[in-house]
């Protein structure tokens, strides 16, 4: 059975707390049972402790307060309302209500609902700051700056000058001296061409 449902904030007891209008439900005795579906992650049903689990845990609440215009408005606490009041904007709640054997479910849109930390450090001037589960934005990593151009100039280069000997450094070799042999080979031949001289000095011309 689909009900119209409507979530808002509870403002006599303040943030984390809120109330669940249900228009047209039969009168109901007793306390009753909720569920609470979200319509993104890969976690949708509300478990115990604000965490989001696979399977569907149902609540137990008090019993609801009766409107004689029709209809019943139940309370629900922080357990409830801060998991759901942190939601993005954008996304749908669908709540299910079980008392009796009964069964009946809607679809309610998360807005104006604060959570508990908002009556805290979250109130700045006595504005209430609500901090949603938004998908956390990628952004791409700045680029790295380019590697510098290697160098097509080629360095200047001084020319070495050639070596110079110097004679300082040079060792003068010794002198050979002649052998006996050879001195006694030149006064022969000195010899000779004296007497060859002295004997073609006396022939008549």
């Amino acid at each position: 059975m689909a009900l119209r449902m409507e979530l808002v904030a509870d403002p006599a007891r303040g943030p984390g707390y809120g109330i669940l209008r249900v228009l047209g439900m039969p009168p109901i005795s007793g306390r009753l049972s909720i569920f609470v579906q979200r319509n993104q992650g890969a976690e949708p049903y509300l478990g115990t402790e604000g965490r989001w689990v696979t399977q569907p845990v149902l609540h137990v609440i008090g019993a609801p307060e009766m409107q004689a215009t029709g209809g019943a408005t139940i309370a629900l606490g922080p357990d409830l309302v801060d998991p759901i009041a942190i939601l993005p904007p954008n996304c749908m709640v669908l709540i299910g209500i079980e008392a009796g054997g009964a069964k009946a479910q809607g679809r309610v849109a998360v807005r104006g609902l604060l959570p508990s930390a908002a009556a805290g450090e979250g109130v700045a001037e006595g504005v209430a700051v609500v901090h949603h589960d938004d998908p956390v934005e990628v952004v791409d990593p700045e680029p790295e700056p380019p590697m510098p151009e290697p160098l097509t100039a080629q360095p200047d280069f001084v020319p070495l000058e050639p070596l110079v000997s110097d004679p300082s450094h040079l060792i003068d070799e010794p002198k050979k001296k002649a052998s006996p042999g050879v001195i006694a080979l030149g006064a022969v031949l000195v010899l000779i061409l004296l007497a060859g001289g002295w004997y073609f000095s006396g022939l008549p011309p």
